[in-house]
């Protein structure tokens, strides 16, 4: 198109348009926004400082709180073993079990067991726990005993008399709480499974009892509070006829009663 005049057109000129200006960020947000991040990794610091001297106060203190308990290696011993049967509701006691009688092939006297429990505790945990007044800490120890005498299981291979090693520790604790508590006396109940001849489990039953007894006397405790019992297979607690059931039902369990109590058949069913 050509302009008046005769004069070239005049050329357009085209450009975007300016662009908004920034919002400025103020110096206060970045002050704050530092103090922030700076209070927050203090707080983590100190926390995890605070965790790491707890947890290390607790290790320190349960190491000091209780001595250790030294686990004494006892070996199995074998004994034959018959067709199952439905035991006999008989009682066996100290006055009632003779080897000369049975056939039990056991071997449950004090020298033997010392010789497969080398155990040192000098100082004895008895002697410990009396230099450390424990008795007057315990708020009672009847109800200690008879609390401890509730949860303690002691468990035993097949056909054997010698417990499993890692039973004892509880034993252990009883027999040293016992010696401090001249009232009461613990009955030791030895039970069998319902596997083999009732006669030999009921008197297997008794010896189970009187090896735990004679493990503790081994090692220095005072056992003159321990009667033993033996009730064979008369009182299982898992009647599911598995392996597993009956390795429950091989055990030795306690009860409390008072010391001037005779231990018979009669109180042993009760």
């Amino acid at each position: 198109m050509n302009s008046q005049g005769g004069l070239p057109p005049r050329s357009a000129a085209f450009a975007p348009p300016p662009e908004p200006p920034k919002p400025k960020v103020p110096v206060w947000f970045y002050i704050g926004g530092g103090a922030l991040f700076l209070l927050m990794f203090a707080a983590l610091v100190v926390t995890s400082t605070l965790l790491f001297v707890q947890s290390k106060e607790t290790e320190i203190a349960a190491r000091t709180a209780a001595p250790a308990t030294v686990q004494a290696p006892v070996a199995a011993a074998a004994l034959p073993q018959g067709e199952a049967m439905e035991a006999e509701e008989t009682v066996a006691t100290r006055a009632s079990v003779n080897l000369l009688d049975s056939e039990l092939q056991v071997d449950a006297t004090p020298t033997a067991l010392a010789a497969t429990a080398a155990v040192d505790l000098k100082p004895s945990t008895l002697d410990v726990l009396k230099s450390l007044n424990v008795s007057e800490k315990l708020p009672n120890c009847v109800d200690y005993l008879d609390t401890m005498a509730k949860i303690t299981d002691v468990r035993f291979p097949l056909g054997s008399n010698l417990p499993h090693t890692s039973d004892l520790p509880r034993v252990r604790n009883i027999a040293t709480a016992l010696a401090l508590c001249p009232d009461v006396k613990m009955v030791v109940e030895g039970h069998s499974d319902q596997r083999g001849n009732p006669v030999i489990n009921r008197d297997l039953s008794w010896y189970r009892a009187e090896t735990v007894i004679q493990i503790l006397k081994s090692e220095g405790f005072d056992t003159t509070g321990f009667e033993p019992q033996g009730f064979g297979a008369t009182r299982p607690i898992n009647l599911s006829g598995t392996d597993a059931g009956e390795a429950e039902n091989r055990r030795v369990q306690f009860m409390l009663v008072p010391a001037d109590t005779v231990v018979t058949d009669t109180l042993a069913r009760n």
